[in-house]
C-alpha cells in the first residue's frame, strides 16, 4: 500500500530527473552523451559496450525506475544507482577521451566539455557565495573565502581557455577540482542553512521558546528526535483521528504548538474553524501555534444612550 497508494512524501513520476541532475552535477551534464554511447548503433560505440556495462545499466535503470513508479519518494532512495552511473561515465571517458582508439562524435563533443563545465561550475560558485553572504551569520567570511577560490580558479581557466590543455587530462582534472571546491562550499554552507530553515524539529523548538508554549503536540505525526531539542514531558503524541483529544488539549492549554503531517493539517484546520487561529512558523506549513481567537466584546447601549438616539 505504501508503494502504490503512499501516505507521505508523495511526488510525481519525474521527481528523480532533477534529483539526478542536481545530485550528480556537473557529471550529470554527461548523462545525455552517455545515452548516445550506450544506445548508439555505430560500430565505434558497440565495440566498447561490454557485458559489464550492460550489468551497470540494468542496475541503474532498475533502481531509478522502481522508485519512480512508487508513490512515496525521497531523494536518498536512488543513491545506490549513483555509483553505477559514475562507473559507466568513467568507462565512456576512458574510451572516448583518455585513450580514444578511434575518433567519433563523442570525442569531438567531450573535447570542449572541461572548459564549458568549469565555467558553469565557477559561475554557480559565485552565486552560492553571494547566497551564503546573505543567509549565514558568518556569511562575510565564507563569501570572501569562496570568492577568493572562484577568482583564482577563474583566472587559471581564463589563461588556458583557448589552449589544447583544457581538453587534455589536465583540463579534466581541473574541472574535477573546481567542482569539488564548489560542492564543498554548497554542502558546508548552503545546504545546512536550507536544512535548518526547513527543519520541523528546529521550527517547533524555536516556536516554543518564542511563545513560551507549555507543550508541543505531534498530531498524526511521529515525534522522531523531538527529545533532542524539547524535553520529553513537553512532547505529546496523538493519532491523526483523535480529534476529541486534540480539542480538549487545545482548550486546556492555549498557545499549544501543533506539528502536523499534510493529512492531519486539514483536520487541524477544520477543528480550529472560527474559534482558533493558526500561526505558521518557519518555512514549512507543518508547525503552527494554535491560540484562541480573540473575541470582540459587544457593548450594550444604556437607556440614556437609547433615548438620545
Amino acid at each position: 500500500s505504501r508503494f502504490a497508494g503512499g501516505f507521505n512524501h508523495i511526488q510525481p513520476f519525474w521527481f528523480y530527473v532533477p534529483v539526478v541532475f542536481a545530485g550528480m552535477f556537473p557529471a550529470s551534464l554527461l548523462v545525455p552523451v552517455l545515452g548516445v554511447f550506450l544506445l548508439g548503433r555505430s560500430e565505434a560505440y558497440r565495440r566498447h559496450r561490454t557485458k559489464d556495462l550492460g550489468f551497470l545499466l540494468i542496475g541503474a535503470v532498475w533502481v531509478v525506475g522502481f522508485f519512480s513508479l512508487s508513490s512515496c519518494k525521497l531523494a536518498t532512495y536512488i543513491l545506490p544507482s549513483i555509483p553505477l552511473v559514475c562507473l559507466m561515465l568513467g568507462s565512456m571517458i576512458e574510451h572516448c577521451v583518455i585513450r580514444p582508439q578511434l575518433h567519433n562524435r563523442i570525442t569531438t563533443y567531450l573535447s570542449a566539455f572541461p572548459r564549458r563545465a568549469s565555467a558553469i561550475v565557477l559561475s554557480i560558485g559565485v552565486i552560492v557565495a553571494l547566497v551564503n553572504w546573505q543567509w549565514r551569520d558568518d556569511g562575510a567570511l565564507t563569501a570572501t573565502m569562496a570568492m577568493l577560490f572562484v577568482g583564482v580558479a577563474g583566472a587559471v581557466l581564463a589563461s588556458f581557455w583557448k589552449r589544447d590543455v583544457t581538453s587534455s587530462l589536465a583540463g579534466w582534472n581541473f574541472t574535477v577540482a573546481a567542482a569539488a571546491g564548489v560542492v564543498t562550499l554548497v554542502f558546508s554552507g548552503l545546504v545546512p542553512q536550507i536544512a535548518a530553515s526547513r527543519s520541523i524539529l528546529r521550527n517547533a523548538s524555536l516556536a516554543r521558546q518564542q511563545s513560551l508554549a507549555p507543550t508541543v503536540v505531534y498530531f498524526g505525526r511521529e515525534s522522531y528526535g523531538a527529545n533532542m531539542m524539547i524535553s520529553k514531558p513537553n512532547v505529546v503524541e496523538m493519532r491523526g483521528d483523535d480529534v476529541d483529544g486534540l480539542a480538549n488539549h487545545l482548550h486546556q492549554h492555549p498557545g499549544t504548538i501543533v506539528v502536523t503531517s499534510n493529512a492531519s493539517f486539514a483536520t487541524l484546520k477544520k477543528l480550529a474553524g472560527d474559534t482558533m487561529t493558526l500561526t505558521s512558523t518557519g518555512g514549512r506549513d507543518h508547525v503552527h501555534v494554535v491560540e484562541p481567537r480573540p473575541t470582540i466584546p459587544v457593548r450594550i447601549a444604556t437607556a440614556n444612550e437609547s433615548e438620545s438616539r
